[in-house]
């Protein structure tokens, strides 16, 4: 398969100083490990978490960037247009409207997640599960009686 274009000048800025310096700098932050499952054995990769469009790899911000093994970067790579398009589906088919996604993203914007995000997704998908603890938690934190 050819490469395109965008790809090689891609690839060519991959061999840039800046990244090179940058990508063991953010090695060097997660200690030689994949920040998915841990391992420290296999070839690493610094995977973007968001492309910001104009930038080059190393003109991101640090916290846009994770080192992941080459299995997780690959599952993570082929997985996620997938799941990104799944999310989005189930949320128009379960009624969700602009404001309710305007709230999820406004509590993701100003949240401080520090647990890592897997455990944050399990603790949610938990809930969705459960309508006794969705009931629970409305009227005890959202609309608690008497007010």
């Amino acid at each position: 398969m050819e490469r395109s274009k965008r790809q090689e000048e891609y690839i060519k800025k991959l061999r840039d100083p800046r990244w090179q310096k940058m990508r063991l700098e953010i090695f060097e932050r997660d200690g030689w490990q994949c920040t998915a499952c841990s391992d420290d054995k296999s070839m690493l990769c610094v995977h973007h978490l968001e492309y910001l469009p104009g930038r080059d790899p190393w003109d991101v911000p640090p916290s846009s960037l994770v080192t992941l093994c080459e299995s997780c970067h690959n599952e993570e790579t082929e997985q996620r247009p997938q799941e990104e398009a799944n999310l989005l589906r189930l949320l128009r088919k379960n009624g969700f409207m602009a404001s309710a996604i305007g709230e999820i993203v406004n509590g993701l914007e100003h949240s401080n997640i520090t647990e890592q995000p897997y455990f944050i997704a399990l603790m949610i998908s938990w809930i969705f599960c459960r309508s006794d603890l969705q009931k629970e938690l409305i009227n005890k934190h959202i609309c608690p009686s008497g007010d």
